[in-house]
């Protein structure tokens, strides 16, 4: 029997310059697709990822709307990445998001 893969959408910035493309991370975490979801329906949030100078991976949710990374997860290895990547989404919590407060 085969996993079934959620598709959340990253922007993706690359080195040397920091162009953009769309990236889609893979999970098979039904619960993490879904705040997922219900995360980037608010219009004011989207996801990014970037490969530092250092060779770690860091990716955030990023306010649109303040400018501001409002959660975070960096990691050097992609299977730790992926789990950090889930976990910052399954504990981010809109409500919470304290770069709106001014």
């Amino acid at each position: 029997m085969f996993a079934k893969y959620y598709e959340i959408p990253f922007t993706r910035y690359t080195l040397p310059n920091g162009k953009t493309s769309n990236y889609m991370f893979q999970t098979t975490r039904s619960d993490v697709y879904d705040k997922a979801k219900s995360i980037l329906s608010t219009g004011t949030y989207k996801f990014e990822i970037e490969i530092l100078t250092t060779g770690e991976v860091s990716a955030t949710i990023h306010n649109k709307e303040t400018e501001v990374d409002v959660a975070i997860a960096v990691e050097l290895n992609v299977p730790e990445l992926a789990e950090a990547i889930e976990q910052m989404i399954i504990n981010f919590d809109v409500d919470k998001d304290d770069s709106k407060e001014e």
